[in-house]
């Protein structure tokens, strides 16, 4: 009989959960939107972690990922996340994420980065 996959981050043992829990510490903000566009990245794949996880995809989450796809886009980077992605390949996305997250230089926000809808766990 095969094991069901366990989702890595949601169960605190991600590839990268040390790096994952320090730059959620660091660009995410208690309240309110991030102040960079990789804090507001990291904010948005968060958020649809939550979703997932804690509310089965029951809440809109338009806005977190036509932000993905508008940071993936201008960053060249050929990372997916949609709602149909098997959870392993979410941990995928999420890991290459953050290893692009390590080496990348912080961008402040400007008027379109903003992302509405925010919950940190």
């Amino acid at each position: 009989m095969a094991r069901k996959y366990q989702p890595t981050y949601w169960n605190h043992k991600g590839k990268y959960q040390a790096e994952l829990e320090l730059l959620q510490g660091i660009l995410i903000p208690h309240k309110g939107e991030a102040c960079t566009k990789q804090g507001q990245l990291l904010l948005c794949l968060s958020n649809l972690y939550h979703e997932r996880y804690n509310n089965g995809w029951g809440n809109a989450i338009g806005h977190y990922t036509r932000y993905i796809r508008k940071y993936m886009k201008s960053h060249k980077l050929n990372i997916k996340v949609t709602q149909a992605m098997s959870e392993k390949d979410f941990d995928k996305a999420i890991d290459k994420v953050l290893k692009h997250l390590k080496v990348t230089l912080l961008e402040p926000c400007g008027p379109g980065d903003k992302v509405y809808g925010h919950v940190r766990s």
